[in-house]
């Protein structure tokens, strides 16, 4: 796999073959979830990525002949969507002529057209109705737009650029204290990602990035049917204090005492 071995080692790439192999559904193909029906976009990922980890067109007792005929049964991996396409070409698998192009030429156009690509004021407070359960009210709306079309470019500017550096250097002190205090492992693994980027950001060369880097493995978790990534490294923290509160709501602290 290239550089990636220098990451994962023969045993993660097994366990994560048993993952892939656990979740295949019985027409051979995989789906966007565990549960869903197969889609070409996740089966031709999937099988591809199954060659990457070292499997052969034969191998899995007859899971990857199904998979590959599911795949051809449906038109070929060709009629994968524009995503899948994508990854595709990257992996030098399909060429960049079969990708619908997407034209740099069109940011020089002039912004007032629709087509421009840079429209994202618009998109800022779209949501589909299915992910808003609490519509934005009218003052949210107001307080965002100010914050956006007002402050936000006046703090990009001298002199109140000079506060925007503090406020940087601050939020990265906070980041960094919080690495040091938890040896790079973080609240969680969302954000000691994000944590990771700004340290990168910050010096993609630091102690910090490559301590986040050798952390990474912490998160990574085997289950019943494969490798996974964990919520969080422990809930000892949690545990406790959920406990305690019990305690106390049962009246029964005397019960427990110093323990």
């Amino acid at each position: 796999m290239g550089v990636t071995d220098e990451v994962l080692t023969e045993e993660h790439k097994i366990e994560i073959r048993r993952y892939f192999y656990n979740h295949q559904n019985a027409d051979g193909g995989w789906g966007l979830h565990i549960e869903g029906h197969s889609v070409m976009f996740c089966t031709v990922l999937t099988y591809v990525s199954l060659r990457l980890l070292g499997e052969s067109s034969a191998d899995g007792d007859g899971a990857m002949r199904n998979a590959r005929s599911w795949i051809i049964d449906r038109g070929g991996a060709t009629f994968i969507p524009s995503w899948g396409k994508f990854w595709l070409s990257v992996l030098g698998v399909y060429e960049w002529d079969g990708n619908n192009p997407l034209l740099p030429e069109l940011w020089l156009l002039p912004y007032i057209l629709p087509i421009h690509p840079g429209h994202w004021n618009s998109a800022r407070d779209q949501c589909a109705k299915e992910d808003l359960y609490f519509p934005h009210t009218r003052v949210h709306e107001i307080l965002s737009s100010s914050l956006h079309n007002v402050v936000e470019p006046l703090l990009k500017k001298w002199p109140l650029s000079k506060l925007r550096d503090r406020a940087l250097t601050m939020v990265m002190d906070h980041i960094h204290h919080e690495d040091t205090s938890t040896h790079y492992l973080c609240l969680g693994p969302l954000n000691k990602v994000l944590n990771m980027i700004c340290c990168w950001v910050e010096n993609p060369n630091s102690k910090a990035v490559k301590c986040h880097l050798a952390r990474i493995k912490d998160y990574l978790w085997v289950a019943e049917d494969g490798m996974k990534m964990k919520g969080y490294n422990g809930t000892q923290l949690w545990d406790t204090a959920f406990s305690v509160q019990a305690i106390v709501a049962s009246n029964l602290p005397n019960e427990y005492g110093r323990s």
